[in-house]
């Protein structure tokens, strides 16, 4: 059995185990390097590989082949889909390793953060800092 020499590839990012890990990894890893924790990031995120996926499932059909408007629209719902799972893995990773935080309302949080980024507060994210 050859081994595997390409952590994602375009087939893998169109099944959910892909799609929902690509979120995740590139979610947390721009949530960590800007220092912001802003839910709505990964949510971008899985929208664009979830209609990326049909973009390039269309570009790759037979010339004849029809192009759908709901296979965007089942794109957006799958993009949903990946971002709650996505957003699970992230509060059970943040979970283990102890860095789950009460919860609070958005506005309250976005407050706390704008407060700290003034003040120059050094508490960075860690990576699997829960995104709500």
């Amino acid at each position: 059995m050859e081994g595997q020499n390409d952590f994602f590839t375009l087939q893998s990012l169109g099944t959910f185990a892909g799609a929902t890990g690509a979120t995740l990894v590139i979610s947390n890893s721009l949530q960590r390097v800007l220092n912001r924790n802003p839910a709505w990031l990964a949510l971008l995120v899985a929208e664009v590989i979830c209609i990326a996926t049909v973009f390039f499932t269309h570009g790759n059909a037979s010339e004849g082949s029809p192009i759908l408007l709901s296979d965007y629209f089942v794109a957006v719902v799958n993009g949903f889909l990946v971002f709650c799972s996505a957003a699970g893995s992230t509060s059970v990773g943040g979970a283990v390793a102890g860095e789950a935080k009460p919860a609070t309302p958005a506005k309250a949080r976005r407050n706390a953060e704008e407060a700290a980024a003034s003040s120059g507060s050094s508490d960075r994210r860690n990576f699997f800092t829960p995104w709500f």
